[in-house]
C-alpha cells in the first residue's frame, strides 16, 4: 500500500511559558495530555499534533483560541508520511459543533484506529482541512521543513483587543 504524504502547518504562541523552554517541541503533541480540544479529551501521555493544510488556516485557528492579545505567532511547516488518513463519517460531521460528539469520535480514533492521521474540517472555515496526528505512532513519520515567527498584524491585534 502506498503512503500518504501531507505537508502541513501549525501555529503556536511563542510567548507562553512552556513554549519558551528549551525542551519545547511543537511537533511532540504534549498539549493533548494537559487540555482537551475539539477532537480529544485530555489524558496523561496522550500526544496529538493539531495542524492545518495552509498557514492562513493555522493562523486563524490560533487566533480563534487565543486567550489574550498575541504579539507574534510561531509556525512550523512540516510533512507527515503515513500509511493511511482517517476521516469521520457524515453523522459525526453533521454534529461538528457538538464537542461531546467530536471528542468521543476523536478519542476512539486515538485509541483504536490504525490510521495515525485524522482529517477533519475546520469549524471556523468548514471547507478548510485540519489534521490530527497521533504523535507517538511509529507509522506517522513527522519531518520538520521550516520554523519561523511572524508578528501578529496590527489590524488583527486591534480586533483581539475589543
Amino acid at each position: 500500500m502506498a503512503s500518504t504524504r501531507l505537508v502541513l502547518w501549525r501555529a503556536y504562541d511563542p510567548d507562553l511559558d512552556f513554549t519558551q523552554k528549551p525542551s519545547f517541541d511543537p511537533l511532540a503533541g504534549e498539549g493533548a495530555s494537559f487540555g482537551s480540544g475539539r477532537w480529544h479529551t485530555k489524558a496523561p501521555g496522550k500526544r496529538i499534533v493539531y495542524a492545518s493544510e495552509h498557514p492562513a488556516l493555522a493562523y486563524l485557528e490560533m487566533i480563534a483560541r487565543a486567550e489574550g492579545v498575541l504579539a507574534r505567532l510561531a509556525f512550523v511547516h512540516f510533512e507527515v508520511v503515513a500509511p493511511e488518513v482517517h476521516r469521520p463519517p457524515e453523522k459525526v460531521l453533521q454534529q461538528i459543533t457538538n464537542r461531546r460528539v467530536t471528542r468521543s469520535f476523536g478519542d476512539g480514533w486515538y485509541a483504536n484506529h490504525p490510521a495515525p492521521v485524522l482529517e477533519v474540517p475546520s469549524v471556523i472555515l468548514p471547507f478548510g482541512r485540519n489534521y490530527l496526528i497521533r504523535a507517538v505512532d511509529p507509522n506517522a513519520r513527522i519531518n520538520l521543513l521550516e520554523r519561523f515567527e511572524l508578528p501578529v498584524d496590527e489590524r488583527i491585534r486591534k480586533l483581539l483587543e475589543r
